[in-house]
């Protein structure tokens, strides 16, 4: 079982143009919208697959009522923490003639101290009586007001369930959950995020990334863009994944695809390498189309059979 807590959902739009003509009027060739943001877009990734996804999300407003019956209407097992606040909109402007592709994203609504206990609360009861090693992840940004607590109370929160923690997330929230003792079961971060938390240079090569970050996790991940990624595991071990056999339009939602093939895989016993496997897998099927993380599972498999995990 995969329980994710989205904390910055948002409803994301993609529109498709012709050639994005700044200054002036554009005529939209497509329109996809979905129920988005860092958290969700793992879900829905994960789910697809065929994961036993349950899902705790702050929402808001009529944007907020949307993603709901999005998700519900999916079949995804959603639980909403209320607020007050207007869920974000993120939009995505995709160029056909060049590939370019333009991103306009909202902050995250902000929060409050009530909402960050009722978050707790309504995950420990979801929590609650499932069968030991599931996973609990939580992806994207901790909103203000929510405070650099909220990652590591949910770290301890799994634990205390006897549920792995796995989180993708970024700045001082990222480094409170790291600084907590013990740490992540897993960490996914990218190349420049990895650096900055570690006060280390954008050009660091990946293994010295990881192996600084391994102190704080029993597995690391960092990922490289359209240059692969690479993973070091509990037991020291490294693997390389290469760079992407084909590459689409559609990057938004991507790291999160790869975040939610990562976790549906390990939660059914595969190890670490295979598990890459499906993610890498994961990220090149969600670029292939508009709209994040709408790819189907025989999409995934097609490309999975492309990937060689490597020894590194």
């Amino acid at each position: 079982m995969l329980t994710i807590a989205a904390l910055s959902p948002a409803l994301d739009l993609t529109y498709t143009v012709a050639s994005l003509q700044v200054g002036k009027i554009n005529r939209t060739e497509n329109l996809v919208g979905v129920a988005g943001g860092k958290a969700l877009n793992c879900a829905r990734a994960a789910h697809e697959l065929g994961a036993e996804v349950q899902v705790v999300a702050l929402l808001g407003g009529s944007t907020g009522r949307m993603i709901a019956d999005q998700l519900r209407g999916a079949a995804l097992e959603l639980e909403v923490v209320s607020s007050p606040e207007q869920t974000r909109t993120c939009v995505s402007i995709a160029a056909t003639a060049d590939g370019q592709l333009t991103e306009l994203y909202q902050q995250s609504m902000p929060a409050n101290a009530q909402q960050a206990q009722e978050i707790l609360h309504t995950t420990k009861r979801r929590l609650t009586g499932l069968a030991p090693g599931g996973w609990v992840a939580c992806s994207g940004s901790v909103p203000a007001g929510l405070g650099t607590e909220m990652l590591p109370s949910l770290r301890r929160l799994a634990h205390d369930q006897q549920q792995r923690f796995a989180v993708d997330s970024y700045g001082p929230a990222m480094r409170s959950v790291i600084n907590d003792s013990p740490g992540p079961d897993l960490i996914k971060i990218n190349r420049s995020e990895a650096a900055q938390l570690l006060e280390m240079s954008a050009a660091t090569e990946l293994p010295d990334l990881a192996a600084q970050l391994a102190a704080t996790s029993a597995t690391v991940i960092i990922t490289d863009g359209a240059a692969g990624a690479y993973a070091r595991a509990a037991d020291g071990s490294g693997w390389r994944v290469p760079p992407p056999t084909r590459r689409g339009q559609y990057s938004v939602g991507s790291g999160d695809s790869f975040m939610g093939g990562l976790l549906w895989s390990l939660d059914t016993g595969a190890d670490l390498p295979e598990a890459l496997r499906w993610a890498a897998a994961c990220g090149m099927a969600n670029a292939a189309e508009p709209g994040a993380a709408r790819f189907s599972r025989a999409t995934a498999a097609e490309f999975a059979a492309q990937i060689e995990v490597a020894r590194a």
